[in-house]
Order: C-alpha cells, then structure tokens, then sequence
C-alpha cells in the first residue's frame, strides 16, 4: 500500500474501496463454498460465517458515513474534493508504508514534518497527519518541550476520535 510520490492524481479511490471491496469479494466466495457444502457441517457453518461477516464489514467500511470514526468510503467522498484532504491522506500512507519498511521516527523527512499553514484541525484527516507526525518526530528526537505544545494543539484543536484523544492526553501526561 505504499503511495507513489504525491501528486493530485493520487489513486484515492483504489485506495479507499479496495479494502471493502475485497471483503465484498471474498464474502461471496464464502457464500458460494457454503452453499456447496454439506449444511450443517463445520465448513458450511465456517463459510457462511466468514460471508456473512466480510460481506457486512465490507458494505459497512464502503457506505460514506463518519459515525465518529469516519469510513473509507466517507474519507473518498471527502478527499475527492479537496486537495488538502488528498494530501493528508496521502501522508498517512506515506507514514504507514515508511514504518513498514523499518523507518525510524527521528528520520522522517522535513517535508512530512512540516505542518501547513492553511491546516485545518476540523478535518478528521488533516489533524491526525502532519501535526501527528510532527509531534512523534519531535519527540523521537528528544525535543519534549516543542513535542508537547504541538500535542497540545492537536488535542485542544484537533477532530479525533475520541481514543485517539485519550492517547495523546496520555502523551502530554508523559511529556509535562
């Protein structure tokens, strides 16, 4: 899932529908094998487990709502019109491709780093990216007085859900 280099023609929507989709897919190859299968045995009752749980996850993480944790299909139909939204997503993918591949915090670019000026911290996106990744890189490097104003910001202006708030409250509680 590593993202090429940003660009506006990121790949938002395979990104955000093909992990759905994929349960979708495999939900219905497990309703097929179970219907192929003997009723009442142990594959039978496994496959139409696994359908009936992929094909309602799967619906589930497609449909665009944002019930406090927003969906992949909510995040498409936001970043679909705004670039700002685009690039943070971006950034995430960027971060979980770059921690993968065995990239320490202290070593992530500047350019990752840098939190931009137009941000805005309503966006469930763009409040846990680039100020996120600011905050873990500052503090990988042991600058714990820059590391806790911007938690600080993050949690007094940021749209988290609310465990993602209680980490970062558990941060600032370490930090100060």
């Amino acid at each position: 899932m590593k993202p090429p280099a940003y660009s506006e023609n990121l790949p938002v929507i395979a990104y955000n529908l093909g992990g759905g989709l994929l349960n979708i897919i495999f939900g219905a190859a497990a309703a097929v094998l179970a219907l192929i299968a003997t009723p009442h045995s142990t594959l039978f009752v496994l496959s139409a487990m696994f359908s009936a749980l992929n094909i309602s996850l799967g619906i589930s993480n497609i449909y665009p709502f944002n019930p406090g944790m927003a969906t992949d299909g909510y995040n498409l139909r936001v970043v679909i019109k705004n670039s700002d939204e685009k690039y943070a997503l971006w950034l995430q993918l960027f971060f979980m491709a770059f921690l993968a591949e065995g990239g320490r915090l202290d070593a992530l670019p500047e350019a990752v780093t840098t939190v931009p000026a137009n941000i805005d911290y309503g966006s469930h996106l763009q409040a846990v990216g680039a100020p996120l990744l600011r905050f873990a890189h500052l503090e990988s490097l042991g600058q714990y007085e820059e590391a806790l104003l911007q938690v600080e910001e993050i949690i007094n202006k940021g749209n988290l859900v609310p465990l993602q708030k209680i980490d970062l409250q558990m941060e600032q509680l370490l930090l100060t």
